[in-house]
């Protein structure tokens, strides 16, 4: 990599940093795209040339957090048995929310910016790259889960999608506060207790449901 390739990569790591504190701090609505500059240590002008305003910066956020989850979370192989299928649905489940649970910041501005809202798979793709690529893959296990004979075929994709989505988010209002960032307000201890009910009724739930 030459030289001014890699400068800019670092000053884009930087303000991306400096994004994630500012974000995390003050929340989306009312985070400084100036305390966001100020932060990173950069001149105003070399921000602007790259990014027009704090939208432009928060897109840039989005998808470095698709990226360090897709690279923290590899794909693997799609599963060739019910028993195989079931499996590979906690893992992945599992291998996800673990990685949010050790990197805080980059969860809270997640679900500040997306919350747990009802997609339809084509809206999908209108995400940031990364992003559309991991919610895909949840949509490809669901789908093989029915080629496999483990989910039901009676609904459809889309809404099979949104009701694991729905569980997911009803439990995270159960375990972890009424507003889905009171996930960070508690401590370490209450958290993990929280992840390990969270997880067990998942499961549980998920499987009831949608098991043929």
């Amino acid at each position: 990599m030459r030289d001014g390739a890699l400068s800019n990569n670092n000053k884009r790591l930087k303000l991306i940093e400096a994004a994630i504190d500012e974000f995390n701090e003050f929340g989306i609505e009312n985070a400084s795209y100036n305390r966001i500059i100020e932060r990173s240590g950069m001149s105003k002008g070399s921000v602007y040339y790259h990014f027009d305003n704090k939208d432009a910066l928060l897109a840039i956020v989005m998808e470095e957090i698709g990226e360090r989850v897709l690279k923290a979370v590899p794909e693997r192989d799609l599963p060739q048995s019910k028993d195989e299928f079931w499996q590979a649905l906690w893992d992945y489940r599992q291998r996800e929310f673990d990685f949010f649970a050790e990197h805080i910041r980059l969860g809270r501005i997640l679900i500040m910016s997306l919350g747990v809202p009802e997609f339809d798979i084509q809206d999908i793709d209108n995400l940031c790259a990364p992003l559309t690529k991991l919610l895909h893959r949840q949509i490809n296990l669901i789908k093989r889960g029915q080629e496999l004979g483990a989910v039901r075929n009676d609904l459809c994709v889309d809404l099979i999608f949104n009701l694991m989505r729905a569980v997911d988010k009803s439990l995270c209002v159960k375990f972890f506060g009424r507003e889905a960032e009171d996930i960070f307000k508690l401590s370490e201890s209450e958290r993990r207790e929280s992840s390990k009910n969270y997880a067990r009724l998942f499961k549980d739930l998920i499987r009831r449901m949608l098991e043929i």
